[in-house]
Parts: structure tokens; C-alpha cells; sequence
């Protein structure tokens, strides 16, 4: 598997595999007689109908929890008497054919639990997202934070509304003591347990991802496929990329680059010694190699002849071992900004920008196949281009 594309975030557990606390805390806010009603409680209709007449608009819901998995599912997000009445007769539907046990799975594995930030899915994602745990370890106040996501996804996320979520967690738990699934013991321990989110992102395209951005964008724009069929229709795509053959390629591209570095300073420490000798005048806005006096943490002490420069470091610094190439008496390209003849002082920047790249292709000669593709040095390396596909989007 080199990678997945997706628009949500899903991984599914079994119902026996999650926590009874966090089963019991979904319980106790969403629909506390769950196993008792036949779809719908009437009574929870009538009391909401109420509410909704008098305030002349739909803003109190009455939904058990498997009203709001065939409005996930089917039923639409509308806020209307029709779509409330067809919630209804496929509430009716669902409980004829699925017990409750494998409604409640269905609904805690569908359930949408992201923010803006984490497009999470179903209580498995949340956990991974919000606290970098699989489900069936979660604590008595995790299962509760992420049990107070579905009324407000954004509202109530812990990563971005902490003392929201906190108070809609803590409301949750007294709901649990409450209803005794959890013990005054319990729920004092957990109530004064702060919330700490270790947030978590799925990886993606680790895995050879020059090749795998390479065929995303084939694919989005295939005829047959697109950017629907891309991210929504399930499709198993088969490459003919070499995975052993793409680790060599990688392999040798960092190993190398660093050695082309070293012999590129060599050439430069010989022409810087030639131009000293030759006693070329500095010039503004010119580039120019100057030599190396002394090197500390975050800046650059360079001269030329009896010309004087301190230069601040850039953070990254643009080299792939700047220990091998920042040393007193090797030679750095600057750029000149400005020259005080009087002081024998100049302002100057350095002139490498990015590290050095590199980019190489394998084929298979009787087919054309590609078997190995990597387009930079790090793909992951924002600062320096990363993404950057020398490969396929650079000119020679």
C-alpha cells in the first residue's frame, strides 16, 4: 500500500472492542433509553414540537440515536418537517431490521467527530485524533469529551475549544453518575482530569510520494476516474512502481547530494583563493565569494582582503551538512548589499536559497513503466520546496 486519498477520516472498531464508558457516556447525552424504544420516543417529539411552535422555528431536536444515524445515512442534514418525517419511517426500518447492538456500532462508526482541523469519522478517528489513542484505551473523561462532540463538532472540539469541551464533558459525566454508570468515586477522579489533546494525523504518501502525487494528479484528471472517483468511490489502483527499485533510487539521491555539496565547495574554495589573489574590486549588488573568519551560532563572520561582514545565519540553513561547508578559511557566494569604503565594511546575504536537489527516473525499457520516481531531496521539507516534482515539473 503506498497510499490512501480520502475526504474522511474513518477507521471502524467493533462494538466489543470499545469501552463500555464511552458506550454508556454516548448513552447517557444522546439517547438514555436506547435499548428500550422502537426508533423514536414520542414523548421526546412531542416536548421538541413544543419548543419549535413556540419559538416559530425548528431549534429543539428530539432524535434517538437512530434517527440521527438514518439522517446521517439517508434521510440529509435539512432542517424540515418532511426530512424529520422520512428520519422517521427509516428509523422504523432500521430497528425492523438490526438489532441495537449493530445500530449503536453503525452510529458510533459514523458518526461525524472533527472540527476544521480533523475531518474525524466515527469514535476510532476521534481518539486518534484528539488524543493519539485507539479507542479501547481512552479514559472515563476521553470517552466523555468525545461523547460531547455530536451536538457541535466545532463548538466542542478539544483542540480547538478546550474550556467549551470541558464544560460539555464534565455535563456528560454528571449525566453518567446520574443515570449510575459511573460511581461518585469515578466521577470525581474524572471531572479533575484535564484535558490534554495529542492530536494525530494519518500519514500519508510516505511511501515513494513523488510517484504518488505524480499519479494523483493523472488520476483526478482521467476520464474515467476524476476527482470523485479519486477520493469517494473506493478504488483499488494498481501502479507499476518497484518499491525495492524506489529504495535503492532514494537511497542513492540522499547519498549523493551531499557528496555533489562537497565537491561544489571544493570548486568554490579553489575559485575563491583565485579571485583573493587576483584582487577583484567588491561591488554592490554583485555576487562574490568571501572567506570564512569564524562561525557561531547564528551568524557569519566573512571577509575579503581588508573588507569586513557579519551575516545573519538563515534558519534553515541552506545545506545538506553546513557543518562540512561552514568552516573558517572555506569560501561562502554572498550577495553585496552595501560598502563602507571608509570603515572598510560591507552588508551582504547569503546567495543559497534552497539546498541542493536532485531528481531521478527508472524505467523499464520494453514498456516504458515507471518503476522508481523521486522528484527532490525530502518531499516532506517545506522550507526548501519539498513538493516540488523535479522530475515531471521542472525545466531542464
Amino acid at each position: 500500500m503506498l497510499a490512501e486519498f480520502y475526504r474522511q477520516y474513518r477507521e471502524t472498531r467493533s462494538l466489543g472492542r470499545m469501552p463500555d464508558d464511552l458506550i454508556n457516556a454516548f448513552l447517557a447525552i444522546e439517547d438514555q433509553r436506547f435499548y428500550e424504544h422502537s426508533g423514536i420516543v414520542p414523548q421526546r417529539i412531542v416536548r421538541a414540537a413544543i419548543i419549535n411552535l413556540q419559538q416559530g422555528r425548528i431549534s429543539q431536536g428530539a432524535s434517538t440515536i437512530t434517527q440521527q444515524l438514518a439522517k446521517n445515512l439517508v434521510a440529509g442534514t435539512q432542517r424540515t418537517i418532511t426530512r424529520k418525517f422520512m428520519e422517521m419511517l427509516i428509523s422504523f426500518q432500521i430497528e425492523r431490521h438490526y438489532s441495537k447492538d449493530q445500530i449503536l456500532e453503525l452510529y458510533l462508526n459514523h458518526i461525524f467527530l472533527g472540527d476544521r482541523d480533523h475531518n474525524a469519522h466515527g469514535v476510532q478517528s476521534a481518539a486518534k485524533a484528539y488524543f493519539g489513542k485507539n479507542v479501547e484505551d481512552l479514559t472515563l473523561a476521553e470517552c466523555a469529551t468525545i461523547a460531547g462532540m455530536p451536538k457541535a463538532p466545532n463548538m466542542y472540539s478539544p483542540a480547538r475549544n478546550p474550556e467549551a469541551s470541558l464544560r460539555r464533558r464534565n455535563y456528560i459525566l454528571y449525566r453518567m453518575r446520574y443515570l449510575g454508570f459511573i460511581t461518585e468515586e469515578e466521577y470525581e477522579e474524572a471531572v479533575n482530569e484535564p484535558i490534554q489533546v495529542d492530536t494525530y494525523r494519518p500519514p500519508k504518501n510516505e511511501k515513494a510520494p513523488y510517484f504518488v502525487e505524480y499519479m494523483k494528479r493523472k488520476l483526478a484528471n482521467h476520464p474515467d476516474i476524476g476527482y470523485d472517483g479519486l477520493y469517494h468511490r473506493g478504488l483499488k489502483i494498481h501502479t507499476t512502481l518497484d518499491m525495492d527499485i524506489q529504495e535503492v533510487t532514494d537511497r542513492h539521491l540522499k547519498e549523493a547530494l551531499p557528496e555533489i555539496e562537497a565537491r561544489w565547495q571544493h570548486n568554490r574554495n579553489e575559485r575563491g583563493l583565485y579571485l583573493w589573489e587576483k584582487d577583484e574590486p567588491l561591488k554592490t549588488n554583485w555576487r562574490h565569494l568571501v572567506r570564512i573568519d569564524r562561525v557561531t551560532e547564528d551568524t557569519l563572520y566573512v571577509s575579503y582582503r581588508d573588507y569586513r561582514s557579519e551575516i545573519e545565519l538563515p534558519d534553515p540553513l541552506p545545506y545538506h551538512q553546513p557543518d562540512q561547508i561552514l568552516r573558517p578559511n572555506y569560501f561562502v557566494e554572498i550577495t553585496v548589499l552595501s560598502i563602507d569604503e571608509e570603515n572598510k565594511r560591507f552588508e551582504a546575504k547569503l546567495n543559497d536559497e534552497t539546498i541542493l536537489q536532485g531528481a531521478a527516473v527508472v524505467l523499464e525499457n520494453a514498456t516504458g513503466n515507471i518503476l522508481a520516481m523521486t522528484g527532490g531531496y525530502d518531499f516532506f521539507d517545506e522550507d526548501n520546496n519539498g513538493q516540488w516534482n523535479r522530475a515531471t515539473q521542472a525545466y531542464r
